[in-house]
């Protein structure tokens, strides 16, 4: 558990999956409790009480073991083991002040990743208010529990990527493999955990290596940008070739499942 734990997806999933579902279940017992008020039917009190943490378990029981077969955690362990055993398909050394300027690129990306759930807290708030307004609990809790339950997501998400932000600002090195890369300080962060890796571009200036993935959901696939990663000096030419390579090996090649 230590290892998967150490993986920037599947550490922020489990902290959804072990922290939030928790946390939603007693926003909906309360939220539940709001409606049915202090007269309520004390069977269906009784039901309530028991159908909530019911929920909450098979919902954390079922996304582990979805998580178990749609992501192969092994997949990524082993590609853990082989960066660190020094088998990388790329290894970029930075300087103090590379790493510095190479940590606000990717907290930037994060940043971007999250303005949904900034989008949520805003309008759970204006739903609040419009209900406290009107006199209606039952909207002005509705919008009390999405309130709390994108703020809930919104910490989870930064505590996620927490390795990121408190990695020395010394100097850093990234270590490139088929499914990930491995940031010394840092941690591991998948190209495309739950999904498939969609393009690998060389952009911007400063140059970038930036990694998309695709994930089929109801509403079609959605794209996301998942490794934002600085290139060092004098590194250009092999970024743009690992570029290519990953397009030819990954992309349209073994589709990820190197062992």
């Amino acid at each position: 558990m230590t290892k998967v734990f150490s993986i920037g997806h599947l550490r922020t999933l489990l902290l959804v999956v072990l922290g939030g579902f928790p946390l939603f279940g007693v926003a909906m017992w309360g939220f539940l409790r709001l409606v049915l008020g202090g007269d309520a039917d004390p069977q269906l009190v009784t039901l309530v009480n028991w159908l909530v943490p019911g929920t909450v378990l098979a919902l954390i029981v079922l996304t582990l073991g979805i998580t178990v077969m749609v992501m192969n955690p092994g997949r990524y362990l082993r590609d853990v083991a082989r960066l660190e055993a020094g088998r990388a398909w790329a290894t970029w050394p930075y300087s103090r002040e590379q790493w510095a300027a190479a940590r606000q690129v990717e907290a930037a990306r994060l940043r971007r990743s999250l303005i949904g759930l900034y989008v949520a807290i805003g309008l759970a708030v204006l739903l609040a208010l419009v209900g406290l307004a009107a006199g209606d609990t039952v909207l002005a809790g509705a919008g009390g529990v999405v309130f709390v339950l994108a703020v809930v997501m919104l910490v989870l998400a930064r505590l996620g990527n927490l390795s990121l932000r408190l990695a020395d600002d010394e100097s850093g090195e990234v270590r490139i493999g088929a499914h990930g890369v491995l940031r010394r300080p840092g941690g591991y962060t998948a190209f495309a955990a739950g999904g498939t890796l969609h393009a690998v571009e060389v952009t911007g200036a400063p140059l970038r290596l930036v990694f998309t993935s695709a994930v089929r959901g109801r509403y079609g696939v959605q794209h996301h940008k998942t490794v934002d990663l600085l290139v060092p000096p004098m590194r250009e030419d092999e970024a743009r070739a690992l570029a290519e390579r990953f397009d030819a090996e990954v992309i349209h090649g073994w589709k990820h499942e190197m062992d």
